[in-house]
């Protein structure tokens, strides 16, 4: 689950975050988000900050930041939509030309009605448009208005809320008046599950947070969830064996992907580079405490460590198995055990790779690694 709040008010950001959204954010980011409560000379900018890198919310407090995202496809990873109605455009000084760098389309007209030219106009009733096209019937469950313009806006006079309110796809339901103590407690609970997949993005927030750099960060994010539920999965199914596999197959098979797509090439590079090493040293005509040595020697001054490596042939090696597994001939034994140990593997690269910034690192004397090297030394 992830969230976009929109809201440029840092008074009301310091009330409504820790009152509505307390309870999914990490400890870590409660602290200090006390933190920069507690001190004047903070900012929206800082809390925007602090919540940058979560996996289940996004703080905008510009308009044009907030427009920008929800243009980009980075929308698609967010489930819920929390939006204030006011975001001071005018007082900003922004214009319409200001705004059509970033969105083409925006036109004078509809810069007069979010500067309140028109009938109780905001930049948040502009965003509620964008979102209508993106999610269609689909805004009901998934957009609200956090305002102090509560649902009495709503008039003939006001084009965009009376043509998305009049299709009964945006109700007063989803409006909540910032005063409204029931209203917001209402929203909390719709926010704020209490089920198995909000206690692992709360437990492996951080972690799960690295895979929105890249395009599949909601893919591998839902992967991850299910295949730490999955043991659950299976007991709450009636289902064949062969249906179980098939599950446990489908899991590992997208592990292994986003394990390649994210870490693959680098580690196969540090690999084809101990290859090589062992090859120049007659590795292969030492003895076992010579060949022990050897290796240990180069893991020393290896960007990856040993242990991420060995953590990857686990990926590596279950999908192979479970390419296999029905071949009579194969010896293959998965159960819900492989499916976690393939996904506490791929949180563990991550975390390594989050932790030393590997992104912008690459192994020394490296190079694109063959596949008889990749062979020999990873699988």
């Amino acid at each position: 689950m992830k969230i976009l709040y929109v809201e440029d008010n840092y008074s009301v950001l310091k009330e409504i975050l820790p009152e509505i959204f307390g309870n999914i954010v990490s400890p870590e980011e409660s602290e200090r988000l006390k933190e920069i409560i507690a001190d004047d000379y903070y900012s929206e900018k800082e809390i925007k900050e602090l919540f940058k890198d979560s996996p289940y919310l996004t703080v905008e407090y510009d308009f044009l930041d907030a427009l920008k995202l929800i243009e980009s496809e980075d929308v698609g990873q967010y489930d819920y939509f929390v939006l204030d109605r006011d975001l001071g455009t005018k007082e900003k000084g922004l214009t319409p030309d200001d705004i059509r760098k970033s969105y083409p389309f925006f036109s004078d007209r509809e810069f007069d009605y979010i500067r309140n030219n028109g009938a109780y106009g905001r930049e948040g009733d502009y965003l509620l448009k964008r979102l209508h096209v993106k999610l269609n019937d689909k805004l009901r469950s998934k957009v609200f208005f956090l305002s102090a313009f509560p649902s009495k806006d709503i008039s003939s006079q006001n084009e965009i809320l009376r043509d998305i309110v009049g299709t009964g796809i945006f109700t007063k339901e989803n409006y909540i008046d910032k005063l409204d103590k029931v209203g917001k407690k209402r929203l909390k609970d719709i926010l704020n599950p209490e089920d198995e997949d909000s206690q692992i993005y709360k437990k492996w927030g951080r972690v799960l947070a690295y895979y929105d750099k890249s395009e599949i960060g909601p893919d591998a994010r839902r992967s991850i969830v299910e295949a730490l539920k999955v043991n659950a999965l299976v007991g709450s199914r009636d289902q064949s064996y062969t249906d179980t596999i098939y599950l446990y197959d489908r899991l590992i098979t997208e592990i292994k992907k986003y394990y390649e797509k994210l870490f693959g090439s680098v580690i196969q590079k540090q690999n084809a580079a101990l290859y090589k090493f062992k090859e120049e040293k007659g590795f292969w005509d030492l003895d076992w405490n010579e060949q022990v040595k050897l290796e240990n020697d180069w893991y020393t001054t290896a960007i990856i460590p040993r242990n991420i490596i060995e953590v990857s042939r686990v990926i590596r090696k279950c999908r192979n198995a479970c390419e296999h597994n029905d071949v009579p001939d194969v010896n293959v034994d998965m159960s819900g055990l492989t499916v976690l140990v393939c996904a506490y593997a791929l949180l563990e690269i991550t975390r390594f790779w989050q932790d030393n910034n590997m992104d912008e690192k690459k192994p020394d004397s490296a190079k694109p690694a063959d596949t008889a090297a990749a062979d020999t030394t990873g699988e």
